[in-house]
């Protein structure tokens, strides 16, 4: 497996697997969150999101519990995430638990998707 290096800004965030364009909604709860946070998918890969997120404080290293659907009609996902970077509104969260079901329909939901 390669590692692809993306520029964010300023930042230069390396990358275990690829990235795809997708915009749906996403909730953030738990850890030391005092209410659930809304925000938008911006890209997905098999490790990870990055979501644009307008109001709510999360710190880096903070433990959440994401929660979204990858199209209108399929089920919710809800997985284990640490937040690892901030750049502005763009927050980079990386999966702590996935299951082999969960890794399947991300790979087949990136199938359609454009790389960023």
């Amino acid at each position: 497996m390669h590692q692809a290096i993306e520029k964010l800004g300023n930042w230069k965030i390396a990358r275990s697997f690829p990235r795809f364009a997708i915009d749906v909604p996403m909730t953030i709860s738990g850890g030391k969150l005092e209410s659930v946070l809304h925000g938008r998918i911006a890209d997905i890969g098999l490790g990870g999101v990055c979501a644009i997120l307008t109001v709510g404080h999360i710190r880096t290293g903070d433990r959440v519990q994401l929660e979204f659907a990858l199209t209108g009609g399929s089920a919710p996902m809800s997985f284990m995430a640490k937040l690892k970077y901030v750049v502005e509104q763009r927050h980079g969260f990386q999966f702590l638990t996935i299951t082999p079901e969960q890794r399947e329909r991300i790979r087949r939901a990136c199938e359609n998707l454009v790389i960023v």
